[in-house]
């Protein structure tokens, strides 16, 4: 019987059954366990494990499957597969032991839409080494970890407090006043200006900004990564974070522009300076063809350090896997921008709603920030060592409030073996940061607000391996100096000047609000001066 004949005699129903039986096998042959691959619970076809976990505690339910599975097993929603780990040990072997093996950013459609594998969070390779290894050495150029930016930090806490202070002690939301503060530091240093908190422009970009990192840890989001062909055409909130993009990246592209109107790169004088010079570095002009040149530049290869092969062109010739271009400019921009104002200031704002619930807690600060400081002297780094109680604070705020619960994912760039399991190359890994800063075997009470994780029997601070709110290994947070410096001079500053409290017969909740890192949900408080 010819096939012609075959499809003439079944039906519809029975092509139908046929498609289905064809999609089944073929979902179940795509996604067969390797050998000895981490152990999970069994996944529907083609929607995977999304019924095991609970999308609004993500972090939290992904936790307790440890407790079946083990501290690495694995979990496939949709389309994806991935590795998950949890516990300080096997996240340390993972991140810190093998850093090289888990360094790389697994595929996303999110990011590959947003990004196109540009910028610096979600590039990998030669090009992610090199943008990172510019973005840290401008950065210190333009103050990052020296005196200067100290100074920076310090006049926009002048601001910040002029702004608390007329408030005059009613109830207000410290949100985008945070935001903008904070956001200043990093504009700065990319922009080379700070940005005034009645500008409304800017204050609609920040809520662009929250809206967007709240929405990339909704559901919507994460089933587009698992079904981007579906969700694409769906509509959603998912699609607010791409046009939301869209706003944002066009800010960043209208401050190249400005640079570029008066610019010169003899005197950089921020960020977005000094990666036009690249540019013009990289990709100067290139050397005139003679008559017996060929048109075609012929790369020499060379080695990397990993061993792997690369092409080098000849001098003055683009350098294109390095990615400096003004596409890739604005997106490491915005990137440096995004970074530099939610995670700080969302970590300033657990200090305040923490400083409320525990009073007491809040007295200890300032009584020594009365014995060191005083009332007439802005605080400076150089007084952080005489701050045990203070600093013990700040980092316990920052265990407990725990906003990045997930860690960014990571992918295996070679067969590893992680807990006894082989992971292949090309993997995607979650390190459970919440599974380490709770870690039941590292805290004596992980899950209380208690700075004594931080201090010794003498009251002097005492640093933990364990304290990884910063991520590790190679793909560790760079803006962590810039973030430990902010939320010292900030959080001090703060509480020499006012004492916090909650607005009269309300009490405001330690309950997270789940988004791209969690933030509390919408409190205001009472700023007393002191």
């Amino acid at each position: 019987m010819s096939l012609y004949s075959f499809t003439e005699c079944l039906d519809a129903q029975g092509i139908l059954i046929f498609l289905l039986l064809f999609l089944l096998i073929t979902d179940i042959v795509k996604n067969k366990k390797p050998k000895n691959f981490p152990p999970g619970p069994w996944g529907l076809p083609f929607v995977g494990n999304i019924f095991n976990i609970d999308f609004k505690q993500l972090h939290i339910s992904t936790a307790k499957l440890a407790e079946i599975y083990g501290n690495v097993y694995s979990l496939r929603l949709g389309r994806n597969k991935a590795v998950f780990v949890t516990g300080y040990q096997m996240v340390k072997e993972a991140l810190i032991n093998q850093a090289e093996t888990f360094a790389a950013r697994p595929p996303s459609p999110t990011m590959e839409r947003l990004y196109s594998n540009y910028g610096l969070f979600f590039s990998n390779g030669y090009l992610w080494k090199k943008q990172r290894r510019f973005v840290l050495s401008t950065l210190r150029n333009f103050g990052l970890g020296r005196k200067t930016l100290e100074s920076v930090i310090s006049e926009e806490s002048r601001f910040l407090q002029q702004a608390i202070e007329d408030e005059q002690g009613k109830p207000f939301n410290p949100h985008f006043l945070l935001n903008n503060a904070v956001s200043n530091i990093i504009c700065s240093m990319v922009f080379g200006r700070r940005f005034d908190y009645s500008d409304n422009r800017f204050q609609r970009l920040l809520h662009l900004l929250s809206e967007t990192m709240h929405l990339e840890g909704t559901i919507w989001t994460l089933l587009y990564e698992a079904f981007p062909v579906i969700l694409k055409y769906l509509p959603g909130p998912h699609n607010r974070v791409f046009k939301n993009y869209e706003e944002l990246e066009a800010f960043v592209g209208e401050e190249v522009e400005r640079h570029k109107e008066d610019w010169d790169p003899s005197a950089p004088r921020d960020y977005i300076d000094s990666y036009l010079a690249e540019i013009q570095k990289t990709n100067g002009p290139r050397v005139p063809l003679s008559v017996n040149q060929s048109h075609t530049a012929v790369p020499r290869v060379i080695l990397r350090h990993d061993g792997r092969r690369r092409s080098q062109l000849p001098p003055n010739k683009e350098d294109t896997e390095a990615g400096f271009h003004e596409k890739n400019l604005v997106l490491c921009t915005l990137d440096l921008f995004i970074a530099g104002t939610e995670t700080t200031s969302t970590s300033l704002r657990w200090a305040l709603l923490y400083m409320i619930k525990h009073p007491e807690i809040q007295k200890k600060v300032q009584a020594e920030i009365e014995s060191v400081l005083g009332q007439g002297r802005q605080p400076s780094m150089t007084d952080k060592p005489n701050m045990s109680y203070t600093d013990a604070v700040i980092h316990e705020i920052q265990r407990i409030s725990n906003i990045v619960p997930l860690n960014t994912p990571r992918m295996t760039t070679k067969d590893t073996t992680l807990g006894g399991y082989f992971l292949p190359k090309g993997t995607p890994v979650m390190t459970n940061l919440t599974s380490v800063l709770f870690d039941k075997t590292e805290w004596q009470t992980p899950d209380s607000f208690n700075p004594g994780h931080f201090l010794d029997s003498e009251g002097k601070f005492v640093r933990r391996e364990a304290f990884l709110p910063f991520s590790a290994g190679k793909r560790v947070c760079l803006g962590e100096q810039l973030a430990r410096m902010e939320l010292f001079l900030f959080f001090t500053s703060f509480l020499q000047n006012f004492t916090f409290k909650a607005p009269e017969g309300e009490e405001p909740s330690v309950e997270f609000q789940l988004g791209g890192i969690l933030t509390p949900r919408p409190f205001k408080i009472c700023a007393i001066p002191r």
